[in-house]
């Protein structure tokens, strides 16, 4: 079972502003669940979330369509990032 926090802000690496993040899970991974967007503006959000937390961060996209595929899986070239519910639980564990 997964467990952790929804829609906190957690506290910043020295020198980075502050984040809200979507998910954190109780091992400490961030989880940005975002609606369809641009693969750039995913890999964006997830580094700016890594140097902000000094913690890992997975995109989550919650759309499940054929646009949405193909900019998770340009995303995925560069971050952790998925559309498919079972491998975000496999990515968590």
């Amino acid at each position: 079972m997964l467990s952790g926090l929804i829609n906190k802000s957690v506290p910043f690496c020295p020198g980075n502003p502050a984040r809200e993040v979507d998910i954190e899970t109780a091992s400490g991974t961030i989880v940005q669940v975002k609606k369809l967007s641009s693969a750039n503006k995913l890999i964006k959000q997830i580094h700016d979330t890594e140097a902000a937390t000094g913690q890992r961060t997975v995109g989550f996209v919650i759309e499940q369509h054929k646009k949405a595929n193909k900019v998770v899986n340009q995303a995925s070239k560069h971050v952790e990032a998925t559309n498919n519910l079972d491998a975000l639980i496999e990515m968590l564990k």
